[in-house]
């Protein structure tokens, strides 16, 4: 009879694991031509923050729709964070029973590192640990913490979300787009089918789900499924939902696609509503890293700023070999002839030879 632990434990080591691979830096390019065998280019990082505000009385140029603008497909930064922080906590769990060695240090001297020019050109701002790409955990930076607060002071407009990420954006390859939306549930969107089946249908896998309440309120959990036939969730539909795309080619574009949607009452006490009333604002731009942007509609607006960040890989002097130890101290190399053991002579093994 096949173990109850062995199936499930390891899937559930492969999906934390590759639930964390986001936190990693962007793989180092391939050396140049003509470049020492060392070193690396490692493609930059962007920081993308965004805040979305309505204007105070603004008109909308909405139109009808049958359905509401369905973007539940995309990966959602704030998803990513807590998913992230799950898969941390399971991962440290795991490193903390197993008999291995100590993770990689994420906060030490030691540890990679993000670091930019500030914007005032008075030193450099430094991110360590490197937080997971497309998370939702980075705060904003005090230029647009700043253009926020004069937001929120002003009878004029209506602060409605704000988000920031870092993510890496490589010349000429495709991006993800990510899922930008406020608070506010106005309908649900239900699956299309079970899934398709997979195979172990006996074995365990995690899934993260983030059911909403009657109220709402977005409550994370995480359970076991099976892998075979698992059924979806139903998504949430927001009031204001959308994806913002970073690309570079030549220049560093920012694609923004948001929505404004509201059910249209229904007739007759149906549960489901009659159509949906959407007003969208779509514009992509080049934008310049450090400066403040700013997209703007009839109802809506969007401030932007990229931030350039360089990924930083701490050099560390590697210890000295065993045999240079021993040859700089007078003591034993470590060189054992053939034919010869070390008991005999009376020498002493390196440690890398020593039995465990």
């Amino acid at each position: 009879m096949k173990s109850a632990l062995s199936l499930p434990s390891a899937a559930l080591v492969l999906a934390m694991t590759a639930a964390a691979a986001p936190a990693q830096l962007p793989q180092p390019a391939q050396p140049r031509p003509g470049s020492p065998g060392d070193e690396v280019e490692r493609p930059p990082v962007y920081r993308v923050e965004l805040v979305v505000f309505r204007h105070a009385g603004g008109a909308s140029n909405d139109r009808r729709s049958e359905e509401p603008a369905d973007y539940t497909g995309l990966p959602d930064p704030i998803v990513v964070a807590r998913a992230s922080e799950i898969a941390d906590r399971a991962l440290n769990a795991l490193a903390a029973a197993a008999p291995v060695d100590a993770t990689t240090e994420r906060s030490g001297d030691s540890a990679p590192f993000l670091r930019a020019a500030t914007g005032d050109g008075d030193g450099e701002e430094i991110v360590r640990p490197v937080p997971p790409m497309f998370a939702a955990r980075a705060g904003l930076s005090p230029e647009m913490a700043r253009a926020l607060g004069r937001l929120e002071d002003s009878p004029a407009f209506e602060p409605l979300v704000s988000r920031a990420w870092f993510q890496p954006a490589e010349p000429d390859r495709r991006t993800a787009p990510v899922r930008i939306h406020d608070e506010t549930v106005v309908g649900r969107i239900e699956p299309e089918g079970a899934g398709r089946p997979l195979f172990f249908p006996d074995v365990l896998i995690p899934r993260f789900e983030i059911p909403a309440g009657p109220d709402g309120r977005i409550r994370p959990r995480m359970r076991l499924v099976p892998l075979f036939g698992a059924p979806r969730a139903p998504q949430n539909v927001y009031r204001l939902d959308g994806r913002a795309r970073l690309r570079r080619s030549q220049f560093l574009h920012l694609e923004l696609e948001l929505v404004w949607q509201m059910p249209e009452q229904a007739q007759h006490f149906e549960t489901a509503p009659a159509g949906w009333r959407l007003h969208r604002l779509a514009q992509s731009r080049v934008v310049q890293p450090g400066r403040l942007e700013y997209f703007d509609s009839a109802l809506f607006g969007v401030l932007a700023r990229v931030t350039r960040f360089e990924p930083v890989v701490p050099e560390i002097e590697a210890p000295p070999a065993p045999d240079e130890a021993g040859a700089s101290g007078g003591g034993t190399t470590g060189e054992i002839p053939a034919g010869a053991s070390p008991a005999d002579r009376g020498g002493t093994l390196p440690p890398r030879f020593r039995a465990r």
